[in-house]
């Protein structure tokens, strides 16, 4: 472990030290092409008293916004410069011979100063004119010995401190992945283990014991605790005659088809499927209020008839049209696992209990041609935003008083 951190570490100074040669390299090769773009716009230019020509030809150099500065020195008083204010004044960096590659002068975050050799009376050294004959040039400028060129390179050495913190970063990261190897292989398992936990979940478990499990594989707190919910009961109605009429294969079909959308549409209006028994379906919404809960349930009850209706429109020639009622009811409900226990074992059922689940169901038991059936409390939370017919003072099975029904329309 030891060797391979030491050799992340001389590889990464070595990539540094590349990046930074490089920088400095570039700031070479920039500045050269200004240093002959200088002399190459002399060597253009007639005699010109008031040097104008050369600081128009500055000024358009540093419109490019890479140069900064640009300095044309004699032995080391400067004759011409980007800030006029600089020129007779002495430049005291100056290299003794910088080569005709150039040098480096100084270097930071932000610029870079680099010098070349000037050549501008060679340049001109029988340069002909129009007419054949020596074309005249500004003397004012054959005393030049250096061109001074300060580059921008305040984005170059922000890729380069980028590249160097990832080095340092990446060196880090493997000292502290192979020192904390087996704790990561610990976290990694029981990660793997949750998402498979959750795959298996999703398809049979309602979202709340998901969420319980995750917080708690192993103790996993299914406690029944009382709050209030909207329980909603869906069927298919006439079932039993179907799988006599059509084949079980094509009556699947139409369930799988059928309960499909209509979990979309469960899940997207907040309620969780808590079962599925062949033909009916039940689901809770527990909302942050009763009002919102309730509303969330008889609009997605009202969704599930228009959806069977659209279904029922593109349906096969083989295939029957089915009708679906629903029942809800709202109230204080028992949620929680129901343990069931025997000689072989016990089984857990996630589920909703008591009185209001039971007039739910035969709320849906009620109903004929698609209707929504709700009961009284319900009702009295969404009378405002839904339209209602009833009540309708019903007797239920198993329910010793008459229940007030209302149909949604």
């Amino acid at each position: 472990m030891l060797v391979l951190v030491s050799v992340l570490a001389v590889h990464a100074a070595r990539s540094a030290d590349r990046d930074r040669q490089g920088i400095l390299q570039d700031a070479l090769n920039q500045g050269y092409w200004v240093a002959r773009s200088l002399e190459f716009g002399h060597r253009r230019m007639t005699r010109d008293e008031n040097g104008d020509g050369m600081r128009d030809l500055v000024r358009e150099i540093l419109g490019n916004g890479v140069v900064s500065l640009l300095v044309l020195t004699g032995d080391r008083t400067v004759l011409l410069a980007s800030d006029p204010t600089r020129e007779g004044a002495r430049f005291a960096r100056l290299p003794h011979d910088p080569g005709a590659g150039g040098q480096v002068l100084r270097s930071d975050a932000e610029s870079t100063e680099v010098a070349y050799p000037a050549r501008f009376a060679q340049a001109m050294s029988g340069m002909p004119g129009m007419s054949g004959m020596p074309m005249q040039h500004d003397t004012s400028f054959d005393a030049a010995k250096w061109v001074i060129v300060t580059l921008n390179t305040s984005q170059a050495y922000a890729r380069y401190k980028s590249s160097t913190i990832q080095s340092i970063l990446v060196l880090l990261l493997t000292a502290g992945l192979g020192l904390g190897a087996f704790i990561a292989l610990g976290v990694m398992q029981n990660n793997l283990k949750l998402a498979q936990i959750r795959r298996a979940l999703q398809r049979f478990v309602p979202r709340t014991v998901q969420e319980l499990i995750e917080d708690n594989p192993e103790h996993p707190m299914l406690d029944k605790v009382e709050r209030n919910a909207s329980v909603l009961f869906l069927d298919i109605e006439r079932y039993t005659r179907l799988s006599e009429e059509i084949s079980a294969e094509i009556l699947n079909h139409l369930v799988e088809k059928y309960f499909s959308a209509f979990l979309d549409i469960i899940l997207s209006h907040g309620g969780e499927i808590n079962e599925t028994a062949g033909d009916g379906i039940m689901a809770i919404f527990t909302g942050a209020t009763p009002d919102a809960h309730a509303l969330s349930a008889v609009t997605a009850a009202v969704s599930i008839r228009e959806q069977a209706r659209t279904l029922n429109r593109s349906r096969g020639p083989q295939e029957p049209e089915i009708r679906v009622n629903v029942g809800i009811n709202t109230g204080d409900v028992l949620i929680g696992a129901t343990e069931i226990k025997g000689e072989t074992g016990e089984h857990l059922t996630y589920t909703a209990s008591g009185t209001l689940t039971n007039i739910a169901a035969r709320l849906c038991d009620l109903g004929e041609n698609g209707e929504i059936c709700i009961a009284g409390a319900t009702a009295e939370l969404v009378r405002d935003q839904v339209a209602l017919n009833g009540p309708l003072l019903t007797h239920l099975k198993n329910v010793r008083q008459p229940v007030p029904v209302y149909r949604v329309t």
